[in-house]
């Protein structure tokens, strides 16, 4: 309620609060008019009002701490957990979920896997290798196509314009430049053995090239 008080030519306006238990419209009752609004409208008194009910004890738990950190608690917590499955997963060669794993195949009888950077002069791989030659103790840089490997990480599949025309393009290059590489919905585990289809070297340099491998999970044939 308010209330205008005039001294020395100024006017200010006093406010009082007031709690009344009542459910929506209730104050346009007769009753009520009368016993707070005519009172204070011929005079200036204002009626007590209601003491307050005390809330439910959850409300006022929940209402002590504020929702938004409780959000964004929920939140970067929810971040934190995925991004710790991402780096385990992948940093230490983890079977990825199988939410990640969703299309047959790979997808199709053939696709491309990328096996790194490759140095062409020294046959060799410059950085860690991401298969082992099944058969003995082979140099990874000499894989050669009808060999068998075994992934030591995990190996996303990829096939040229996947995204546009599926399996179609499996058999085609990823050096080829009227196509855009495109990672398909398989996700290979380490462990895995393929048979090599096809082995793709190239790059801007001897020293600086890329390998790709056309791999399948069978015999051509089978």
């Amino acid at each position: 309620m308010a209330q205008l008080v005039h001294t020395d030519c100024k006017t200010r306006l006093l406010t009082t609060d007031g709690i009344a238990v009542f459910r929506h419209s209730d104050f346009l009752t007769k009753q009520f008019c009368q016993q707070f609004w005519v009172p204070f409208l011929q005079n200036g008194e204002i009626k007590p009002a209601d003491q307050p009910d005390l809330l439910p004890l959850w409300v006022r738990v929940v209402t002590w701490f504020p929702l938004r950190w409780i959000l964004l608690l929920i939140t970067l917590t929810g971040l934190l957990g995925l991004v710790q499955l991402t780096a385990v997963t992948i940093g230490h060669g983890l079977p990825i979920p199988s939410w990640t794993n969703s299309c047959d195949g790979l997808p199709g009888e053939t696709a491309w896997i990328y096996a790194g950077q490759f140095d062409k002069i020294n046959n060799k791989f410059t950085i860690e290798p991401v298969f082992v030659r099944v058969g003995g103790n082979l140099a990874p840089g000499g894989v050669k196509t009808g060999e068998w490997i075994r992934l030591s990480t995990n190996r996303r599949t990829m096939i040229l314009d996947y995204d546009t025309s599926g399996i179609k393009r499996a058999m085609d290059s990823p050096f080829l430049l009227n196509g855009k590489i495109t990672y398909t919905c398989k996700t290979l585990p380490p462990g895995e053995n393929l048979y090599v289809a096809d082995v793709k070297i190239d790059g801007p340099s001897p020293s600086e090239n890329h390998m790709w491998l056309r791999v399948r999970l069978t015999l051509p044939g089978s």
